[in-house]
């Protein structure tokens, strides 16, 4: 049975969607089966946008591929499908976990025995330090997902 893995972010056009791009690129490079991978966000401020353009330079320059995307935010049925929600940082968790409890909802960087959170590139500018920053937080989250299952 394959397991759903949700990434959280504020709007879903910049941190989860990259996430999501980097573990499908990642499974399929290294011949996962088992695994099957979305995104959302907290917000719908950013509801049908695509990945932000900065963030899709990001992407491109680590030769992480990535498709046409439409933002969206965080659904009941989105929650039921998940078996693991994995939030970019402190405030995508909190909004989370008052919505649904504490249910198979984590941080990315604390699930992946990591320090620092995945900080917003929209306020940071920092794009390409956090398509780094999730490319080996998703390394190490595959390697103990495929270890768990």
């Amino acid at each position: 049975m394959e397991k759903d893995i949700l990434f959280v972010c504020h709007g879903n056009i910049c941190r989860s969607p990259a996430a999501e791009f980097i573990f499908k690129y990642l499974i399929q490079k290294n011949d996962i089966k088992g695994f099957t991978c979305f995104s959302r966000g907290v917000s719908s401020e950013e509801e049908g946008n695509d990945i932000y353009p900065p963030m899709k330079i990001a992407l491109t320059a680590k030769n992480i591929p990535f498709s046409n995307h439409r933002a969206h935010k965080i659904s009941n049925e989105d929650y039921k499908k998940a078996n693991y929600i994995f939030c970019m940082d402190n405030s995508n968790y909190s909004l989370l976990t008052k919505r649904f409890g504490k249910d198979k909802i984590y941080l990315l960087n604390e699930f992946v025995l990591e320090k620092n959170v995945v900080i917003d590139p929209w306020y940071s500018g920092e794009y390409q330090n956090v398509v780094n920053q999730l490319y080996f937080y998703i390394e190490k989250l595959i390697d103990k997902l495929t270890k768990c299952a």
